[in-house]
């Protein structure tokens, strides 16, 4: 806390994963007005771009949000690569939504797997 309101940072990272941690940085990044990024600890080598940012940007970096619309139809498996694909990129710990909207005339197979895919990344 001190060492947050002595050098004002536009951002804290703090990895997920240590609750204890997670919800002190949560707390001080509340009380400073300091933007938070949780990343899976596996993310953190990708995120030596985020240096090179402006502290606005650093400040506004929850500001965007995110929802992933696929529209489909008749073709499961060209759906399951897409989601399999997208599930495994890397969001730096951000909540992505995912919409799937399948054609009245979708196959069995598109329903049941726009209805069950797993999204790890948001809702």
């Amino acid at each position: 806390d001190d060492v947050v309101g002595a050098t004002q940072p536009a951002a804290l990272v703090v990895p997920s994963g240590d609750m204890a941690l997670a919800e002190a940085a949560r707390e001080v990044a509340a009380e400073h007005g300091v933007a938070l990024l949780q990343p899976p600890a596996a993310e953190l080598p990708l995120l030596e771009w985020v240096a090179t940012l402006p502290p606005e940007g650093l400040r506004r970096w929850h500001e965007p949000r995110v929802t992933l619309c696929v529209i489909t139809e008749r073709r499961p498996a060209s759906l399951e690569r897409l989601l399999a694909s997208v599930s495994a990129a890397h969001f730096l710990g951000d909540t992505v939504d995912l919409s799937i909207s399948a054609d009245a005339d979708a196959d069995a197979g598109t329903l049941a797997l726009s209805r069950g895919w797993a999204w790890p990344h948001g809702a």
